[in-house]
């Protein structure tokens, strides 16, 4: 997607160096933005992960004192 007209066939250098100077801090900002959903995403899905690790040892440990009691 352009950061310029916003149209998904379109990319920044399909526009005039003046109009892409003019949008300079703005795409820098559009760029920033998409870096800092994409640091957020991993993150969440790094907590993901850890949670799910941990329910899994749960469950573990949960069948084998289960195994141990003979439960």
């Amino acid at each position: 997607m352009c950061d310029i007209c916003g149209r998904g066939s379109c990319c920044e250098s399909f526009h005039s160096l003046e109009e892409q100077q003019r949008y300079e801090k703005v795409i820098e900002a559009f760029d920033r933005a998409r870096e800092l959903r994409q640091q957020v995403r991993d993150e969440i899905d790094e907590e993901a992960r850890e949670i799910e690790a941990a329910e899994r040892r749960v469950e573990h440990e949960a069948e084998m004192r289960a195994d141990a009691f003979g439960d």
